[in-house]
Protein backbone atom coordinates (compact mmCIF):
# COMPACT_ATOMS: atom_id res chain seq x y z
CA UNK A 1 0.00 0.00 0.00
CA UNK A 2 1.04 3.33 -1.00
CA UNK A 3 0.10 6.58 1.03
CA UNK A 4 0.35 10.13 0.18
CA UNK A 5 -0.03 12.94 2.43
CA UNK A 6 0.61 16.79 2.54
CA UNK A 7 1.86 19.23 5.69
CA UNK A 8 -0.50 21.75 6.73
CA UNK A 9 0.43 25.52 5.08
CA UNK A 10 0.59 27.10 8.17
CA UNK A 11 0.50 26.93 11.84
CA UNK A 12 -2.75 28.61 13.24
CA UNK A 13 -3.02 30.35 16.37
CA UNK A 14 -4.80 32.81 18.92
CA UNK A 15 -3.48 34.85 21.84
CA UNK A 16 -5.28 37.36 23.85
CA UNK A 17 -2.39 39.65 24.87
CA UNK A 18 -2.30 41.60 28.23
CA UNK A 19 -0.84 44.02 30.05
CA UNK A 20 1.05 43.58 32.98
CA UNK A 21 -2.02 44.09 35.15
CA UNK A 22 -3.86 41.49 33.36
CA UNK A 23 -6.40 44.10 31.68
CA UNK A 24 -6.60 43.25 27.74
CA UNK A 25 -4.53 44.66 25.17
CA UNK A 26 -7.96 46.14 22.67
CA UNK A 27 -7.56 47.09 19.60
CA UNK A 28 -3.64 47.90 20.01
CA UNK A 29 -0.72 46.94 17.11
CA UNK A 30 1.35 44.17 18.33
CA UNK A 31 4.53 42.52 17.03
CA UNK A 32 4.70 38.89 17.71
CA UNK A 33 7.86 36.77 16.86
CA UNK A 34 7.70 33.10 17.05
CA UNK A 35 10.97 30.99 17.22
CA UNK A 36 11.69 27.38 16.60
CA UNK A 37 14.51 26.43 19.30
CA UNK A 38 17.04 23.16 18.57
CA UNK A 39 17.16 21.06 21.61
CA UNK A 40 15.99 22.58 24.87
CA UNK A 41 14.66 26.07 25.86
CA UNK A 42 18.11 27.96 25.22
CA UNK A 43 19.00 26.18 22.18
CA UNK A 44 20.03 28.11 18.60
CA UNK A 45 17.38 29.11 16.39
CA UNK A 46 16.31 26.90 13.84
CA UNK A 47 13.70 28.67 12.10
CA UNK A 48 12.14 32.45 13.06
CA UNK A 49 8.91 35.00 12.12
CA UNK A 50 7.44 38.13 13.03
CA UNK A 51 4.37 39.34 12.58
CA UNK A 52 2.40 42.60 13.04
CA UNK A 53 -1.09 42.13 13.67
CA UNK A 54 -3.93 43.97 16.05
CA UNK A 55 -6.20 42.85 18.76
CA UNK A 56 -9.77 43.04 18.90
CA UNK A 57 -12.08 44.53 21.19
CA UNK A 58 -11.32 42.00 23.21
CA UNK A 59 -7.35 41.55 23.15
CA UNK A 60 -7.64 38.66 21.03
CA UNK A 61 -5.34 38.09 17.99
CA UNK A 62 -6.18 34.82 15.50
CA UNK A 63 -3.66 34.54 12.58
CA UNK A 64 -1.94 31.95 10.30
CA UNK A 65 1.34 31.60 10.29
CA UNK A 66 2.63 30.39 7.04
CA UNK A 67 5.88 28.02 7.28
Amino acid sequence: MIGFGQTPQGVSYQAVARDATGLELSNTALTLQFSVLAGSTIGTISWQETHVVTTNDYGLVQQQTLV
